[in-house]
């Protein structure tokens, strides 16, 4: 009896999460959208050879369900007899499998998922088929699925992952799984790529240091722009620093592109509040993608501004201040 009950809360809770990420995806239909997929994942210890373990209907009901980040290798059982430089624990194979649901009105949009992290040498799936592997433990990475076939609108979808923690890349405790964050992407056919801004700031005048040090500074922009509608599309790019949620300096480019371009901008900002290490001041870079003036992608970019100096003689300075750097590895 209590064995259903728990089975009941849990579905119960999978089509609470489920049903609010949907109403959540429905919500923000018009705008770029990353929404979290750390929950109700299903996992497996252990290999599987059964092909189908990628495919939407296997039944994975018995499967674990947890959250994500999560290690394996740290839930196993210590052995003396292991690698003692990897805790004493044994490493081995996972499954994941996580079941999610796209409106139909995203149909069109150009949707990825990002993942932070798997440990390690990870296959990925979408409902069958292979995204790709990615060997490494320690790097993020992105598949694109809003161009695989077997995606489907309005109805589940279900998303495999192995990861093969068999292998260890350091001399240190490495863990084994999903262990960093998961991320669906939603945007526009015409947007900013992912990690596709640049800032690179200069000081050009004579630094402040009463307090908080400030100066005059030049921040060059530079913003890659994708276009998967494989038309010509005439958009303007805004560009807006703000500093402490005031604007600081605006520019706008207008920019005729069918596949891929790079925009280029600069802005000055007279009297900036340099970072520093006791006045760690913070920049926003809010980049965003108007087509006849109504917004259709933007992306927040946080950066400072410092001036930086190695004397071969007189070490590091910051700030135009003599800096002891205290340790390195």
């Amino acid at each position: 009896y209590q064995r259903r009950v728990r089975g009941n809360q849990q579905s119960m809770t999978r089509l609470i999460i489920l049903s609010i990420f949907a109403l959540l995806l429905i919500s923000l239909a018009e705008a770029r959208l990353r929404a979290n997929l750390d929950f109700s994942w299903r996992f497996h210890l252990g290999d599987i050879t059964d092909p189908n373990v990628t495919t939407l209907n296997y039944p994975d009901q018995t499967w674990r369900l947890l959250d994500i980040p999560h290690d394996f290798v740290v839930e196993g059982t210590f052995n003396p007899k292991a690698d003692k430089s990897h805790g004493y624990l044994p490493y081995g194979i996972g499954w994941y499998r996580k079941h999610f649901t796209l409106p139909m009105s995203y149909s069109g949009s150009v949707i990825w998922i990002d993942f932070d992290g798997t440990y390690r040498n990870a296959d990925v799936y979408l409902n069958g088929f292979k995204l790709g592997n990615h060997p490494s433990g320690y790097t993020s990475y992105r598949y694109y699925i809003s161009n695989v076939s077997t995606l489907r609108y309005g109805q589940e979808n279900v998303i495999a992952v192995r990861c093969d923690a068999t292998q260890p890349e350091g001399w240190w405790y490495d863990g084994g799984g999903i262990y960093r964050h998961v991320w669906i992407n939603v945007a526009n056919p015409v947007h900013v790529e992912p990690w596709g801004v640049y800032v690179q700031s200069s000081v050009t005048s004579a630094i402040s240091n009463n307090g908080s040090p400030t100066a005059s500074a030049l921040v060059s922009i530079s913003t890659q722009l994708i276009n998967w509608a494989n038309d010509n599309r005439n958009v303007t790019l805004e560009s807006v620093i703000n500093y402490q949620d005031k604007p600081v300096g605006t520019t706008r480019t207008s920019i005729n592109f069918k596949s891929t371009t790079v925009v280029s901008q600069t802005i000055s900002i007279d009297k900036a509040n340099l970072w520093d290490i006791d006045y760690p001041n913070l920049y926003t870079l809010t980049s965003t993608i108007l087509e006849n003036n109504v917004e259709f992608d933007s992306v927040e970019t946080t950066f400072g501004i410092r001036k930086i100096q190695f004397d071969v003689d007189k070490g590091f300075f910051l700030n135009d201040n003599h800096i002891k750097i205290k340790g390195m590895a």
